[in-house]
């Protein structure tokens, strides 16, 4: 009966990854490329949100600056 318990707890919780990641770019990126797309690296957790900003914004172009 514990192994029901777990499948459901499994399903919940990717559930609410499905959830974040259809209203956040970050956790979209870090769902589908986790060992890429993690919180330490902050540059990309930065960039995927001013990405996110972007396309909520009235703004038509969006210039990215990034170093070789």
């Amino acid at each position: 009966m514990g192994v029901f318990f777990v499948q459901v707890d499994n399903r919940i919780i990717q559930g609410a990854k499905g959830e974040l990641a259809r209203r956040n770019f970050f956790d979209y990126c870090n769902l589908v490329a986790p060992d890429f797309y993690r919180r330490e690296r902050k540059f990309l957790v930065d960039l995927a949100n001013d990405m996110q900003d972007f396309s909520c914004s009235e703004d038509d172009v969006l210039v990215i600056n990034l170093p070789p």
